[in-house]
């Protein structure tokens, strides 16, 4: 019903904002990702994505700072177990890439991490998932946090050597998300101090 909302941000806690739009004050529902990125901005206006959960005997709205983190959370909540809350606690387990990087890989472990999700929905969530996922370049889906732009190919080789080194895949590209170096070598360095805290 409502695709997104432009207004101003009122108030904002990891679980709730609360947005004016033509003096109505909406309460929507955020994840902590979403908080991370908008709790600079109160007093200053704002667009979120936004999913309008209707129940039995609840209406909710639910709020995304990215396109992506919204489409990620319409795939959890299509998953037999997963409800519009346990959905945001996924996702404020880190950001849309991340976590499509987890179901992609089939990374149950690093789900079945995540507070309130135990390992059989981290399993189901992989097992539906990781096939509508499948034509998802797993390295492309880093984005990268620093000025560099790089070359996907250089990340490509960078997480593909890390894990050769034995780390984790899904731990690999996150690492990598975040290295601000442009050279191949530079990059692998920086990861694997990050990998090695």
């Amino acid at each position: 019903m409502f695709a997104f909302l432009k207004g101003n941000l009122i108030s904002a806690d990891p679980t709730v904002a609360v947005l004016e739009n033509g003096g109505v004050g909406y309460e929507i529902f955020i994840s902590e990702t979403t908080f991370a990125q908008i709790s600079t901005r109160i007093g200053r206006e704002i667009k979120l994505f936004t999913y309008l959960n209707v129940r039995e005997n609840e209406v909710s709205l639910f709020g995304f700072h990215s396109s992506s983190e919204k489409d990620l959370f319409l795939k959890l909540i299509a998953v037999s177990g997963v409800g519009a809350k346990t959905a945001l606690q996924v996702l404020s387990a880190g950001d849309a890439a991340a976590l499509t990087v987890s179901i992609a890989a089939g990374d149950v472990k690093y789900l079945s991490k995540i507070k309130g999700i135990g390992k059989k929905t981290a399993e189901r969530i992989v097992l539906e998932l990781k096939g509508s996922l499948a034509d998802v370049d797993v390295v492309g889906e880093i984005m990268l946090t620093g000025k560099a732009k790089v070359n996907s190919d250089v990340y490509t080789d960078a997480v593909s050597a890390l894990v050769s080194l034995g780390f984790n895949k899904t731990e690999c590209v996150q690492a990598v998300r975040s290295c601000t170096a442009e050279k191949l070598e530079d990059i692998i360095s920086e990861a694997l101090k990050k990998l090695s805290r």
